[in-house]
């Protein structure tokens, strides 16, 4: 991969995509608080598996995932019906850590291809072990961060993890 796409992908997680998510959401319109009609409806999505059923059935994937793309807030997700993979990972992000999950945002870039993959990763309550959902569902009991990159993207290069307010919370350089 060229150095110059590796860089600029950190330069932007580390420096632009908070703010780049907060400009979309106002762009968006998305509420600061939830309307009361998707309030209720997140009420009922109580677990991993409630909440993997509800997008499966309900929410579509409507586009690929650019490099430099952010997610919308999950309340945009919903009121359009879908979103691409970020997307139904922010709305996956927002909806568990409202339940109260140990949730993040988890980007993995390609060694050496400029290409990414982002997923929510749930910290299973039952183990000491981590889940990930996707628009394909849910994945995995990895025993840490690593695992999970590995399955994720086997030649990954670069992993970042966001919080519910997508402030990067840990961020790695994988050395080859």
């Amino acid at each position: 991969m060229a150095i110059g796409c590796r860089a600029a992908f950190r330069l932007f997680q580390r420096y632009g995509y908070r703010r780049a998510y907060l400009r979309r959401a106002g762009r968006q319109g998305a509420p600061d608080a939830w309307p009361e009609s998707f309030q209720g409806l997140v009420r009922s999505m109580d677990t991993p598996f409630r909440l993997a059923g509800f997008m499966e059935e309900n929410l579509f994937e409507r586009s690929q995932t650019r490099l430099f793309d952010v997610p919308q807030p999950a309340v945009v997700t919903w009121r359009e019906g879908g979103g691409n993979s970020a997307d139904w990972a922010q709305f996956a992000l927002e909806v568990l850590a409202w339940h109260g999950y140990e949730t993040y945002l988890f980007t993995v870039l390609h060694a050496r291809r400029c290409e990414a993959q982002t997923v929510c990763v749930v910290k299973d309550p039952g183990s000491a072990g981590w889940f990930h959902l996707s628009p394909l569902g849910i994945f995995g009991l990895y025993e840490d961060w690593e695992a999970l990159a590995d399955d994720l993207l086997a030649e990954w290069g670069m992993r970042f993890v966001r919080d519910v307010y997508m402030r990067l919370v840990d961020e790695r350089v994988r050395q080859r």
